[in-house]
């Protein structure tokens, strides 16, 4: 399967050094703040458990997942644009874009907006009933402010347990949110992503080199004290 990823210069790098690579929990730890951990976290977590349920074992204990694009606009634009790219990253720090051939057992592939929408604990409801059943049952806000996942048996266990089963839905590419204000995408027109625990050097099929342009965008660089290590710039929105 043809995906693209894109990373820093040091983790194209360390792949040809090493012939395959993972991510690292270091780079959670030094590039995301106690926030961004909070608002990500439950959902990282089922996301790894998800890969593991369905048969993409981790390498190693303490791997995080890589993500790829598979479709990154639509099926006519499925390779990521960097003219988009270069004004998200910060000025004259090297990136690219690795284009691999992936072995579609070695890739859990999932809908990119439906992914986004479970962030903060979000809900994919089968309908717009269920989706007001769902509300009316949420008027107590501590059921999402008492979220952890994985769960723990609670107050909030059997409505907590039922937003993460819903989560299930971003591996369906026929689902489509009820009542979306965009219109039911069909499923040539979804952005589309995927994630792997490692990447296999004979994976590579093409690189593309750039520079970020953007002056005051410091997002995406790169923590000097894990610059050396395997580590990958996780893309998720």
């Amino acid at each position: 399967m043809k995906a693209w990823t894109i990373q820093w210069y040091h983790f194209w790098e360390n792949l040809k050094k090493q012939g395959n690579i993972t991510n690292i929990p270091e780079f959670w730890d030094e590039f995301y703040g106690e926030d961004e951990k909070s608002f990500y976290n439950n959902n990282y977590q089922w996301l790894m458990d998800q890969m593991d349920q369905r048969g993409l074992k981790k390498p190693r204990k303490l791997s995080y997942p890589i993500y790829f694009w598979i479709q990154w606009k639509n099926t006519w634009k499925r390779k990521p644009d960097l003219r988009h790219y270069v004004w998200d990253a910060q000025k004259n720090m090297p990136y690219i874009r690795i284009e691999c051939d992936i072995p579609e057992e070695n890739i859990l592939i999932f809908n990119h907006d439906n992914w986004c929408r479970t962030f903060q604990n979000g809900y994919l409801p089968d309908s717009i009933e269920d989706f007001d059943t769902y509300w009316e049952n949420l008027k107590n806000i501590e059921a999402l402010s008492t979220f952890q996942y994985p769960l723990k048996q609670g107050k909030f266990y059997e409505l907590q347990s039922k937003i993460v089963k819903s989560w299930e839905k971003i591996f369906d590419l026929n689902y489509n949110v009820p009542d979306d204000s965009v219109d039911p995408k069909k499923k040539q027109e979804q952005r589309v992503i995927g994630t792997v625990w490692k990447i296999d050097l004979d994976w590579v099929t093409d690189v593309t080199h750039f520079n970020g342009r953007n002056e005051h965008n410091y997002s995406w660089e790169i923590p000097e004290k894990i610059k050396n290590k395997h580590l990958s710039l996780s893309e998720i929105c």
